[in-house]
């Protein structure tokens, strides 16, 4: 937002190529404050139904866990949260 003597003004800029320029809608700027030096810019995306569709039946594993070592897996987890939880206390007590 620029905001002068003269009155104020929304400068801010979209900026999308022009196979996404005609699925854009109601671009706006939100009443509510967006905890930042800049207004937020809201639009929605008009997507065809046709162009929704999902090949489901593609293999979508990325690892594979068949061969995982999950008390390996389950004592890095519980290391790490120990360390946010002892972050977390040390900010709490100081």
């Amino acid at each position: 937002m620029f905001s002068a003597g003269q009155g104020i003004s929304y400068i801010d800029i979209t900026a999308v190529g022009t196979d996404v320029l005609r699925l854009l809608d109601r671009w706006f700027i939100p009443d509510y404050d967006s905890l930042s030096d800049h207004r937020m810019i809201s639009f929605e995306l008009k997507i065809p139904s046709s162009a929704r569709t999902c090949d489901c039946s593609a293999e979508t594993n990325l690892f594979n866990t068949k061969r995982a070592n999950w008390n390996m897996f389950y004592s890095h987890c519980s290391k790490a949260e120990n360390a946010v939880l002892g972050s977390l206390n040390n900010c709490i007590l100081t």
